[in-house]
């Protein structure tokens, strides 16, 4: 797991060389985003989330990049990697199919060819029967152990919204306060989709399906008594995405801005690994029944001003709930709203998918919009 973490550092540093050219930015902004929790956490544990984060950000950099040219043998290798995601978890489905669906609609776009699609289906439909297959033979139902799932494990209700706000912002549970700095991806959502629409829409959607799913599982809220985090660790790791977007973007136009960035997120994860490395302190999720006082791993001081999402008896009445929602969904519709300056409109188009119309171009703004907004709402 450690060296899937390493992979990840490899990813980052390969989808900013898309963003700048400038390494010492790039460099600086891969520390601040991947050498921090929750990734440092994670990459000693033999959980799934991570793996699948991993699996997940080498789909999208696959179809970030379909107009290079790859042998037969290495879009097999991606095609096999991508199909092993519901292996991992039935509910990695969803996001398998997206990340195979686009890649092949863009690949034909691009080059017309039939075969590299074909090839790349009857990768993907080869594994999906494999699994079905074997979940037959090992838990009598193709869809596996998930239908060993008792009633009411998993349903709709304030506890799921509850659980999904918590997922992004809770003081232990949402990678933006495991890491402060990912509030700059959530300004930098807009400005990715200024960038490279197609890729934001896109990004939208397979971020939603590796959350989404984890808030309706009311059997295991927040992974039940693994670590706290754990359940967004998927996630936390293709946010890293828009997050070193928008720490280059400042970088390039207010300079001083992003070394006070960068600074205070090394100073406040080497304050975290003292507190989880040294003084030991527990990274286990905390239950319904804690009291607040004692709810804070990291934040203990100024536990009152955060957010805290893990009682849905109260957590609807709690003031720093509404604020800080407030204080992200302000930032989201900034960075969409905006004419900003730190947006280069010289920004080089890595997707090149034919002109639309500016009628349909409207349509799309609105409805990415209200897909990465509905994350923040649903």
């Amino acid at each position: 797991m450690v060296f899937c973490g390493a992979i990840i550092i490899f990813f980052g540093w390969e989808f900013s060389s898309f963003f700048s050219k400038n390494k010492r930015l790039r460099f600086w902004a891969i520390i601040a985003t991947g050498i921090s929790l929750p990734l440092i956490a994670a990459s000693n544990q033999i959980y799934l989330d991570m793996l699948s984060g991993l699996i997940t950000l080498a789909g999208l950099y696959w179809f970030f990049t379909t107009y290079e040219k790859r042998s037969k043998i290495q879009e097999i290798l991606l095609s096999t990697i991508i199909a092993f995601l519901p292996w991992l978890h039935i509910k990695l489905s969803v996001t398998c199919i997206l990340i195979i669906l686009a890649v092949t609609i863009k690949i034909y776009l691009e080059s017309k060819n039939s075969r590299r699609v074909l090839r790349i289906f009857l990768i993907t439909s080869t594994s999906c029967i494999l699994l079905l297959l074997y979940n037959h033979y090992a838990f009598g139902n193709i869809l596996g152990i998930v239908t060993f799932y008792k009633k009411g494990m998993i349903e709709l209700g304030k506890e799921n919204i509850m659980i999904l706000l918590g997922l992004l912002f809770d003081q232990n549970q949402g990678f933006l306060l495991l890491n402060p700095v990912n509030l700059i991806g959530i300004l930098a959502i807009g400005w990715i989709y200024r960038f490279n629409h197609i890729f934001a829409l896109f990004w939208g959607l397979v971020f939603l399906s590796l959350i989404i799913p984890n808030a309706l599982h009311l059997g295991c809220p927040y992974g039940g008594t693994s670590f706290s985090g754990r359940f967004e660790w998927g996630a936390a790791v293709i946010f890293i995405i828009p997050t070193i977007y928008g720490l280059l973007i400042i970088g390039k136009n207010r300079e001083k801005t992003f070394r006070l960035i960068i600074a205070g997120g090394i100073l406040l994860q080497l304050y975290f690994f003292y507190q989880y490395a040294i003084r030991d302190i527990s990274l286990y999720n905390r239950g319904a029944a804690t009291w607040i006082e004692n709810y804070s791993i990291f934040y203990s001081s100024i536990h009152p001003w955060l957010p805290m999402l893990y009682n849905s008896e109260w957590e609807f009445k709690y003031l720093p709930n509404y604020t800080w929602l407030a204080l992200i969904c302000t930032l989201l519709l900034i960075g969409f709203i905006r004419t900003n300056r730190f947006y280069s409109k010289a920004s080089i188009l890595i997707v090149k998918l034919p002109n639309l119309p500016q009628r349909l171009n409207r349509v799309i703004f609105v409805w990415g919009l209200g897909i990465v907004y509905g994350c923040l709402i649903i």
